[in-house]
């Protein structure tokens, strides 16, 4: 029996971005090799605001799919597992959790559930496996890419390296969880394509970037993105080139999460062994006069950052053991 999805549930997206996923698919253009992508549906609730854009798309044939990437799985010693039982609980469907003891979650049954009748029509094609294994479909090109992945860079490099180079011009991206004080790598990433003129900053919603291909990175900007993430001194210009790209947009930014990216650049130098750079950063921004209430946005950021020892590895820990709660939970 399917069990319904809560539309309530806003721990995944909220609605503001529901609505331009619905939007952004419903009205984008298409030829017959362009296909959706999604890498990172978790339950499913963005998938279904792309799908349903999708398919009301009025230059859409049958060729024109929705693309799901993910593995549907996590270490139980990951972060992201605490919080996939979270969200499982808040929905009422811990049930359909798969649990290895002291090993890994798996939560495709979730999506499947929710997407079912997306999935038997053929109109969602999901990939199940490792991030480093995804591949783009072959003979296509890709018109609409929804990414909301880990912040290691490790994970945003190879989806970068093997979806980017099959992207078309005009190809609209969305990136979840940009404004986030962890996101330094993917900030690092888009700064470094709009400075080499591949990438432009259309809006924002809530904390999720929208941009667009304006010229397909070929193989030598994405070696030479490799190159660059590796030298932090030279990195750094890409900070400023993110958050002066932000402060352009018609949809203004509000001022906190502006203020993520000078938090993202602090975790960033800290992590490499910059500690003066990231101090003198600090405090810098702390002798600037901002808005009060503001800077209490900033608190608890800060205090995560520090908690984890400014480190991206140790974030994604899971700050303790998981148990899994007394349900119907298939044990493996």
């Amino acid at each position: 029996m399917q069990k319904k999805l809560n539309e309530s549930i806003t721990s995944e997206i909220g609605p503001f971005q529901e609505k331009l996923l619905f939007e952004k698919s419903k009205h984008i253009h298409l030829n017959h090799k362009d296909v959706f992508v999604e890498i990172g549906p978790i339950f499913g609730k963005a998938t279904k605001s792309i799908v349903k854009g999708m398919l009301l798309n009025t230059k859409r044939t049958l060729t024109n799919k929705l693309y799901v990437y993910d593995s549907f799985k996590y270490d139980v010693n990951e972060s992201y597992a605490e919080k996939i039982l979270a969200l499982a609980k808040q929905q009422n469907m811990l049930d359909l959790i798969q649990y290895k003891p002291n090993s890994w979650i798996c939560f495709e049954k979730i999506f499947n559930n929710n997407l079912r009748s997306y999935i038997d029509s053929e109109d969602i094609i999901v990939i199940k496996g490792k991030k480093l294994r995804h591949k783009p479909p072959i003979d296509c090109s890709i018109a609409f890419m929804h990414i909301n992945i880990s912040k290691r860079y490790s994970d945003i490099k190879s989806t970068l390296f093997r979806f980017l180079n099959k992207t078309k011009v005009s190809c609209i991206i969305v990136y979840d969880e940009f404004f986030n004080h962890w996101s330094a790598s993917i900030m690092l990433t888009l700064g470094f394509l709009i400075n080499r003129k591949c990438l432009a900053i259309n809006e924002s919603t809530e904390s999720s970037i929208i941009c667009q291909i304006i010229r397909t990175p070929n193989d030598a900007d994405l070696i030479e993105l490799d190159l660059i993430m590796q030298d932090t001194n030279e990195c750094m210009q890409f900070f400023d080139i993110i958050y002066d790209e932000c402060k352009r947009l018609k949809t203004k930014v509000n001022e906190s999460s502006l203020h993520t990216i000078t938090l993202a650049k602090i975790q960033w130098l800290y992590e490499r062994k910059k500690h003066i750079d990231a101090k003198n950063i600090l405090v810098n921004f702390f002798n600037e006069k901002h808005n009060l209430s503001v800077l209490r946005t900033l608190i608890s950021p800060y205090l995560d950052l520090l908690g984890n020892g400014f480190s991206v590895d140790r974030m994604h820990k899971a700050s303790k053991r998981i148990i899994m709660p007394k349900t119907n939970t298939e044990v493996l």
